[in-house]
């Protein structure tokens, strides 16, 4: 059986996959990375035996996402998945289209979005507006790990600087470019400046290790005392 594993939510879907693999402790797990694989090397895959006379599973990492503009690669892999007999997951790191999930067809499909609550604390980032960030941060943090949260600040930051400067992606949506350039609008390019370099600072302290306080606090604190005062 082909499932597949998706959505931006990469710690839910990474956590699905995770415990995929766990419930299948007793196989033999073959691990395939989508991006540099080969149709020949997934013919192998699928078709030699265990070693072991063990049952086997095969999980494929970001086999479509890698391949979307190699269209004929892509077609003749999928084919070659959708025609074995083994269990396989494929799992990818980003939410695909409809004709995407149709393309891959898969007998189970798992998906994984942001969740609205994501998006409604993100909006809500704005100078002068940190008791209602707040508020919407605890109910966040209390259901979602902080480096989750803090990835996607991090990469609202970005986005709102780029609508700043106005700079859109040839794929974005443009009902989401046209809300990121409103939300924009609240901030001078001074201020998100200002706000964008003291929250990397934030994310360089927790990747080196030398973080003063708990990721959570250390994002509570940047909103109580940074944002309302700048």
């Amino acid at each position: 059986m082909l499932t597949l594993i998706h959505g931006d939510h990469i710690a839910q879907s990474r956590n699905a996959l995770v415990a995929f693999k766990n419930d299948h402790a007793d196989r033999e797990i073959r691990n395939i990375d989508g991006g540099t694989v080969t149709a020949s090397d997934l013919i192998q895959s699928v078709e030699s035996q265990s070693l072991f006379g063990s049952t086997i599973l095969v999980v494929v990492e970001n086999l479509y996402s890698k391949n979307a503009k190699a269209r004929n690669k892509l077609k003749e892999m999928l084919l070659v998945l959708q025609q074995s007999q083994l269990d396989i997951v494929l799992w990818e790191g980003k939410e695909l289209t409809k004709e995407g999930v149709k393309a891959i067809g898969a007998s189970r499909v798992m998906a994984f979005p942001i969740p609205k609550y994501i998006f409604s604390l993100l909006d809500s980032i704005k100078p002068m507006n940190s008791p209602q960030f707040l508020s919407l941060l605890g109910t966040t943090m209390n259901v979602e790990e902080p480096e989750f949260v803090h990835a996607m600040i991090l990469r609202r930051f970005r986005d709102l600087v780029r609508a700043k400067l106005d700079v859109k992606s040839e794929k974005q949506n443009p009902w989401v470019y046209s809300r990121l350039t409103a939300q924009a609008r609240f901030f001078t390019m001074n201020q998100l400046a200002v706000y964008v370099r003291r929250y990397y600072a934030i994310d360089t302290a927790m990747k080196s290790g030398k973080l003063a306080y708990p990721l959570s606090s250390a994002i509570r604190i940047f909103f109580m005392y940074t944002v309302p005062t700048v």
